[in-house]
């Protein structure tokens, strides 16, 4: 089991105080038309400066944003998160050796987020900075669409995990957000699960946040009856920790991992299967669409800094 307490986290309230203290060889943040991520993105002290665009946003070319030079802007593509995030990372990979590198996830699509983690690891590049920007507020609360039109519930790519045939023990656990019908969608998906837990974000990114949050949690009968826990809607290794701890207490057959909630809360998914359950019998599942919201906020909110270290293999 591994100690995540010993990973570091910092708040800045500011925008400012975070480019005073830093600066980064190599900066990387996906194409949003949210005032967070597009002024992180001007205020970031870096050498470098990548802007992603996702197809799934389908922004044309008139929205990109405006930058110094257009090799800056890096129109990915591919149908699946592997064929847009893998062209790009071996690319990255002959300008970053020995240097430092920062990754603002607030704009990343989930699956793509995860991919993009797992080859950085397979990559070697075992120390890296995460920045996560949080929204003043979400533009309709709780009925704020974050996408459209779910295409598959499947396996996330380099999330596979060797399936055992007995299924008795399964267990799903669900980081849960604010839209009830993937919550259901993933619930369904894996109907033939019978244990169900739900983690949520207490505390919460703020208090009103986890109000609408469990107000549409609540709406998904196929998982509302199962058992609850909590973690930090900011903080990744505790998310990790909570999530191992879940684990080593049911010790399930098959151990099924799906993350609908905050991006931090994303990133501890997904760090505690890339520390703890590669090439086991866990598997990170999430839904796929055919488009995402190109703007869901409004204002900005707290900026977290994350310190990711893998073990040198």
């Amino acid at each position: 089991m591994i100690d995540y307490s010993i990973y570091y986290r910092e708040k800045h309230s500011t925008l400012e105080s975070l480019s005073d203290f830093y600066q980064w060889d190599y900066y990387v943040s996906a194409f949003r038309s949210d005032e967070r991520v597009e002024r992180l993105f001007a205020n970031i002290n870096a050498h470098r400066k990548d802007w992603l665009i996702f197809p799934e946003y389908k922004y044309s070319k008139d929205e990109y944003p405006k930058t110094k030079t257009e090799e800056d802007v890096i129109e990915l593509s591919g149908k699946t998160e592997s064929e847009i995030i893998n062209p790009y990372v071996k690319k990255l990979m002959a300008d970053i050796k020995d240097k430092t590198i920062c990754i603002d996830i607030t704009g990343f699509i989930r699956p793509h987020l995860m991919c993009f983690l797992k080859c950085l690891k397979r990559e070697g590049i075992n120390k890296f900075d995460i920045i996560y920007v949080e929204p003043g507020w979400y533009i309709k609360r709780e009925l704020t669409k974050f996408s459209y039109k779910v295409l598959d519930v499947r396996l996330v790519h380099g999330y596979e995990g060797i399936q055992k045939l007995d299924n008795k023990d399964d267990l799903l656990i669900i980081g849960s957000g604010y839209d009830d019908q993937l919550i259901a969608a993933v619930a369904n998906k894996k109907s033939s699960v019978r244990n169900k837990i739900q983690i949520f974000g207490l505390p919460a990114l703020s208090p009103a946040f986890y109000q609408e949050n469990r107000l549409c949690a609540h709406k998904a009968e196929d998982v509302k009856d199962g058992e609850s826990y909590f973690a930090p809607a900011y903080d990744p290794f505790a998310t990790a920790e909570t999530i191992s701890s879940i684990v080593k207490q049911k010790k399930p057959t098959n151990l099924y991992l799906c993350p609908l909630a905050t991006k931090p809360q994303v990133l501890g998914f997904a760090l505690y299967y890339l520390l703890e359950r590669e090439n086991t019998a866990t598997s990170i599942i999430h839904p796929f669409y055919e488009s995402y919201s190109k703007e869901t906020s409004e204002k900005i909110g707290r900026i977290w800094k994350y310190r990711i270290e893998f073990p040198k293999v």
